[in-house]
């Protein structure tokens, strides 16, 4: 979302942003460090800039496809989506938090530097990724399905979305706590789920290479488990039904119950269950 404001509020506006860094942060913000995006444009493009000539907060949409300068060193915040799809950025260095969806498919972006969190949807796919940097948090969708370089989410502790991990080459999953939708990881390298708690929607094994559940307590969808699991770890409740081959049935058949064809699952007997006036 843009911030539109007239002549008279946008001077007060950068004004008051500035003081407002400036006290935050210990660093000297000017009011010509804030771009207020413009209403008679509909995006920002910093069309033949170098970096140095951009501001330092922009309440804006971004598009940097026809940005000439390699590295980007000045913008730290962007208030809107930042689209860095088919520019010549190839090292972002203090750019912190993104507000909106941001966009790195099609990019040669290897590093995100010093990038804290994205705001709305994040896209990766078969993107030269190769260090996610300081990234903590991702607001909605993560797509990282393709991608070759990237091996691990490193600082990365929660998606809120679904997250996709499909045909990477991921294998560590690093400090992830939380996926907010459904965990996708068919024809990845994960190989076990390390600090993953909680998985809102449907989480599925197949095609994958992990053997065991491990730290994962909650799944808010289906589960799908693939034959290689011997393991449920630290798994407590599946709100949804549990997909599994027929010797998993057997080797779990004192902790699944069935209920008008439906399978519960509960690990911990002292786990209040939603549903339990339904489990006789």
């Amino acid at each position: 979302m843009n911030l539109k404001l007239d002549a008279g509020q946008d001077k007060e506006f950068k004004k008051f942003m500035a003081s407002k860094l400036s006290k935050e942060t210990g660093i000297e913000y000017r009011e010509k460090d804030i771009f207020v995006f413009d209403e008679n444009q509909n995006v920002y493009e910093p069309l033949e800039y170098e970096d140095g000539d951009l501001h330092k907060y922009f309440f804006c949409d971004m598009l940097f496809r026809f940005y000439r300068g390699k590295e980007l060193d000045s913008v730290e915040f962007v208030h809107g989506f930042a689209d860095f799809r088919f520019s010549n950025v190839e090292k972002i260095s203090n750019l912190r938090h993104i507000q909106g969806t941001a966009l790195f498919n099609d990019t040669v972006i290897k590093d995100l530097g010093d990038l804290e969190s994205i705001g709305g949807d994040a896209y990766f796919g078969r993107s030269l990724i190769k260090n996610l940097g300081n990234l903590k948090t991702i607001g909605g969708y993560a797509d990282f399905s393709y991608t070759k370089n990237l091996l691990s989410l490193n600082n990365l502790e929660s998606v809120e979305g679904e997250l996709n991990l499909v045909g990477s080459q991921v294998s560590d999953l690093g400090k992830l706590e939380r996926v907010g939708g459904t965990l996708n990881m068919g024809s990845s390298e994960v190989k076990d789920f390390k600090n993953l708690k909680v998985v809102g929607g449907s989480l599925g094994t197949r095609q994958s290479k992990v053997s065991s559940l491990g730290s994962i307590e909650y799944v808010g969808g289906n589960l799908y488990l693939d034959s290689n699991v011997t393991d449920l770890g630290n798994l407590k409740y599946v709100k949804g039904q549990i997909y599994m081959s027929f010797p998993q049935k057997i080797l779990f058949a004192d902790k699944i119950k069935i209920v008008d064809k439906k399978v519960y699952f509960i690990n911990d007997p002292n786990y209040v269950l939603e549903e339990e006036n339904e489990l006789k």
